[in-house]
């Protein structure tokens, strides 16, 4: 979802990969033009991280991820979270599975779709040997 930098509102911005809305969002962190914050469909809710970088809205990590073989019960973040491409946060999981710190390295979107058009263009291209002569 591309946009011009500038305000966000919760009830403007759809959540990357679910239906609807953010209902809020907190805890913002901010790296140059980009910023990543927690938020979910109700205010109040968090659901994951979410990551605005480059004019592009992803999600980073969401609540019932699996994470270091573990499900992710509550998400943290500070507001100096996000330097550069890397994103630090605290995740505690279900079950007594305990919490850690973690680092997410998050690629930039442009990198993104140049790797995704390099696989199709590997994916689409087969070499031919029908025709081929072998030895003389």
């Amino acid at each position: 979802m591309a946009r011009s930098s500038g305000w966000l509102r919760s009830a403007e911005i759809g959540l990357p990969g679910g239906s609807g809305n953010f209902g809020g969002f907190s805890d913002p962190s901010i790296s140059g033009g980009d910023v990543a914050f927690l938020g979910g469909p109700i205010r109040g809710e968090v659901v994951g991280i979410f990551i605005e970088m480059n004019g592009v809205l992803e999600k980073v990590i969401g609540v019932s991820d699996i994470l270091d073989g573990k499900t992710i019960a509550q998400l943290f973040m500070g507001r100096e979270a996000l330097s550069g491409n890397q994103l630090a946060f605290r995740a505690s999981f279900t079950n007594g599975g305990g919490n850690g710190i973690f680092i997410a390295t998050v690629p930039e979107p442009s990198t993104a779709l140049l790797i995704g058009c390099g696989l199709c263009v590997l994916v689409g291209w087969r070499p031919s040997c029908r025709n081929a002569v072998i030895g003389s």
